[in-house]
């Protein structure tokens, strides 16, 4: 039977100590709470240069882009709540279901020619799903343009 310490036993042998840092990984913190037990409000700090969010602690550096832990900004809850009720659900090129905010979808379709606004929705749809995050919004539109 595969349980929590055998899996920790593997990756323990299999990850060098510096990797096991990086993703915030401690094999020595006590076992994860079942997610019905857990606290309903945990921080989750989110990467300035590529929009990785990392969640309940501030990473040494970031696992994506080697940004600096220092630099990643403590999201807000009440923000991001927010922009998940403002947003349209919207089926991804995979097929998963993925929020849009208003404003992004409106920024979007600013762009004048169809093969470019298509291009950058699915960059975005890839970028989004790749980092585990949930919600487009207008900022995500901005850097993809630029």
């Amino acid at each position: 039977m595969i349980t929590t310490s055998v899996v920790n036993e593997a990756i323990g042998k299999l990850l060098p100590p510096k990797a096991l840092k990086a993703m915030g990984i401690d094999l020595n913190a006590s076992p994860a709470k079942h997610p019905k037990d857990a606290s309903p409000f945990s921080l989750s700090f989110q990467c300035p240069d590529c929009s990785h969010i990392q969640h309940e602690k501030r990473p040494e550096v970031c696992p994506i882009c080697s940004a600096g832990g220092e630099t990643f900004t403590v999201l807000d809850v009440g923000e991001a709540d927010s922009e998940a009720k403002d947003s349209v659900e919207v089926t991804a090129f995979d097929g998963h279901q993925l929020k849009w905010t208003k404003e992004a979808l409106e920024e979007l379709e600013q762009i004048p020619e169809e093969l470019a606004r298509e291009q950058i929705r699915l960059k975005l749809e890839k970028q989004t799903r790749t980092r585990k995050q949930t919600v487009i919004t207008k900022e995500m539109v901005t850097a993809a343009l630029s």
